[in-house]
């Protein structure tokens, strides 16, 4: 499969990486839904004395123990990506649309500018050269709240005569789940609206071919209609009444989270089999991890096995080996965990101490930080859930380690810092940013270290400037349709933007990235524009900046282990940190595939669900479909 190329100097995406049909999406979308779904909690053995780390590996697997965890007796519902489409229409095109053909994604359009009540003329506005229809996709992911931003891709109808959509604007259009039954089109109900600037993916490859002209992105251009719930189904052998509340019961000891009537537990049970669970605040960047911990709590427990599980989690804690799931199963016993966990915190090993340190982040220590920022500098297959675990936590020292980090060399580490930190805290006058006429954000970060500039093509249009002394030579020229701008020799820029009916708009600028930005937008120019002003620049070596592109934390990097003991060695060798977390999803890293050691276990969770529930009947899918919701575990 296809994937994201990143660098240090650049981040460029290719687009042909994206799903090329109409109805590829639904693929994407059963493979992401298990990128979330974990590794999960095995049991383990008790024992009161020191283990020896030779049979450490052995005794991981629990077999005397009553200790039952959450993931014996449930699976997660809503780990997958809720495939939404539409049919939208695309405005300011200058003459490089089209007039579309009869079909039903015409007749579906006309419709739905009807009933919008604004447009006067559906037809004379389809009509226009300035105007084309396009295909718009969008993946909601797991536990999106109302209101929620997230990307959307646009491509052409077959037969279409538009030859660029470049520059082109997005009118708004509701999103809905599609499916073609029969030779009819289905509709579920609306779950997104949508609407953006639209960046071709012309603007980002150097190749000029056509297909690059006619699809693209739209940054964060996706807005949720409604929350997208977690929930757990219990086993269909475990039914009762008494495990459904003992169940909610172990999570809500251990998770709660603000409610209109204030504090109140994460967990709400439903019926004798579904519970559903609202994601406390500190892991809305982080999902996935939510999950894992909440599977790995245990609600079947006497007092003494605790107190020997812990002793043994503690153990096992030291050895790099087992340190990522003793850490999350600390992390699921709670506060009697953190003392063990600030051990770990003392060990030599990096990976020991990088999931002790994550683990008292999201239980809301900062004793950790240090650790943390340190892998997130210096470990890039820590990196991004080093920085998303700093954003989870709200204390200032975080907030701190972060605006260090925005120095680093590393682009992904300064981008990353800065997202991270946006996120947790996006009123914060080092990260707020402004917000120009174009539709887009600017942020200027005064950094010391060398100037990079950063454009952003996932979550919403922005452009961040590391170090405001950047520049662009006062010696350039630019003509693009309908613009000029010129450099007049002394540190000034002219900007002049040529409007519909002969007018003209005319400004001038220093030679500063950021002035420059600045009076592009105030000249009419929106995001897709600006960004190809820039990159051609850059190009025309006319900008001396490092130009960064979606330069966020990538999958895949491996952390090679240290020598140990010849008897662990199967379970070393290169070690992924874990899923990567929502805070860095873009529009490319939704299609990273799911390692195969997880692939294997949700394959047997589903199975062993599948084997015990009563297959629906077709009218019950085809009622859930259109409702989105059936109280089963995600297929």
């Amino acid at each position: 499969m296809p994937s994201a190329t990143l660098s240090r100097d650049q981040v460029q995406v290719n687009p042909s990486s994206r799903p090329g049909g109409w109805t590829t999406v639904a693929a994407v979308a059963f493979a992401v839904a298990g990128m979330n779904l974990l590794a999960g909690c095995q049991s383990l053995t008790r024992r009161g004395q020191s283990p020896d780390p030779a049979n450490m590996a052995e005794e991981s697997v629990e077999t005397d123990s009553g200790t039952r965890y959450v993931r014996d007796v449930s699976a997660v519902n809503g780990l997958n990506f809720a495939q939404v489409e539409g049919i939208g229409l695309v405005t300011g095109l200058r003459g490089t649309g089209s007039d579309p053909a009869p079909s039903w994604q015409r007749d579906h359009l006309i419709d739905e500018l009807k009933s919008r009540g604004d447009v006067a003329n559906p037809i004379a506005l389809l009509s226009s050269r300035d105007t084309s229809i396009v295909l718009v996709k969008g993946m909601i992911p797991p536990g999106a709240r109302k209101g929620d931003p997230f990307d959307l891709e646009v491509v052409l109808p077959p037969n279409s005569e538009t030859t660029s959509l470049e520059g082109g604007q997005l009118m708004p259009v509701r999103l809905k789940p599609m499916a073609m039954l029969g030779k009819r089109v289905r509709e579920g109900k609306t779950l997104a609206v949508a609407n953006g600037p639209v960046m071709a993916d012309s603007i980002f490859e150097s190749r000029s071919d056509q297909s690059n002209q006619v699809r693209g992105l739209v940054p964060g251009g996706g807005r949720t209609s409604e929350n997208r719930e977690l929930a757990l189904t219990l086993r269909s052998e475990e039914l009762g009444p008494s495990l459904v509340r003992d169940v909610t019961h172990a999570i809500n000891e251990r998770f709660t989270t603000y409610g209109p009537d204030g504090r109140v537990g994460v967990a709400t049970a439903k019926t004798d089999r579904l519970v559903e669970l609202a994601v406390p605040d500190e892991y809305r960047g982080n999902i996935g991890r939510f999950v894992e911990v909440v599977q790995c709590i245990a609600w079947s427990e006497s007092t003494d096995e605790r107190v020997n599980r812990l002793e043994m989690l503690d153990q096992q804690l030291g050895h790099p080996s087992m340190s990522k799931l003793a850490a999350m199963r600390l992390e699921a016993m709670g506060g009697d965990a953190v003392p063990a966990l600030r051990r770990g915190l003392g060990q030599a090993d990096t990976e020991v101490r990088f999931h002790a340190a994550q683990a008292l982040a999201f239980m809301g220590h900062e004793d950790g930080i240090g650790v943390l920022e340190q892998c997130a500098s210096d470990e890039p297959a820590f990196r991004w859930n080093a920085l998303a675990a700093l954003a989870a936590l709200p204390d200032a020292k975080a907030a701190v380690a972060l605006s260090r980090l925005m120095d680093s060399e590393s682009a992904e580490a300064r981008y990353g810092a800065f997202r991270a930190l946006h996120s947790r805290s996006p009123h914060d006058p080092l990260v707020k940013g402004e917000q120009l006429p174009g539709g887009f954000s600017l942020h200027v970060i005064d950094s010391p270290t060398p100037p990079m500039l950063h454009i952003s093509r996932s979550r919403r249009p922005e452009i961040v400037v590391f170090n405001d002394q950047q520049t662009v030579s006062d010696q350039l020229m630019v003509v693009e349709q309908g613009l000029t701008v010129r450099g007049a020799g002394d540190g000034s820029l002219s900007i002049v933007r040529f409007e519909t009916g002969g007018g003209e708009k005319r400004l001038m600028s220093t030679n500063r990235v950021s002035d420059l930005v600045r009076g592009l937008s105030d000249a009419g120019c929106n995001y897709s524009a600006v960004v190809s002003i820039l990159r051609k620049l850059k190009q025309d070596e006319l900008l001396d900046s490092r130009l960064a592109v979606e330069a966020v934390p990538r999958p895949g990097r491996e952390y090679v282990r240290a020598t140990v003991p010849a008897a662990l060695e199967a379970e070393t060798g290169t070690r992924q940190a874990g899923r990567l977390p929502e805070l860095f999803r873009s529009s490319a890293s939704r299609q990273q595939s799911t390692p195969r050691d997880d692939e294997a276990q949700i394959a047997e969770l589903n199975a062993a669900n599948a084997a015990r529930d009563n297959k629906p009947s077709m009218i019950t899918r085809m009622k859930s479909f259109f409702t989105g919701a059936d109280g089963k575990p995600d297929r």
